[in-house]
């Protein structure tokens, strides 16, 4: 991770990182294994992640993604 910028954790305990910088989106979870969701090849600069309601928001450029979770 180079530069993380968001977080946000979800109703079962998973914690979502978001690193501009690398365009990654990492979730790290219950048991703290580290997950790459979204890496350079999705063409996303993930900034700041809301999760609300099941769903995981994530602002970024080029343009905001949904993500079930």
């Amino acid at each position: 991770m180079t530069r993380p910028e968001g977080l946000a954790y979800d109703d079962k305990g998973n914690l979502y990182i978001a690193d501009e910088e690398d365009n990654v989106l990492y979730m790290l979870d219950t048991d703290h294994q580290l997950h790459r969701l979204i890496d350079r090849r999705d063409s996303i600069s993930p900034e700041a992640l809301c999760y609300v309601n099941g769903l995981l928001y994530i602002a970024g450029l080029p343009l905001p993604r949904l993500m079930m979770s």
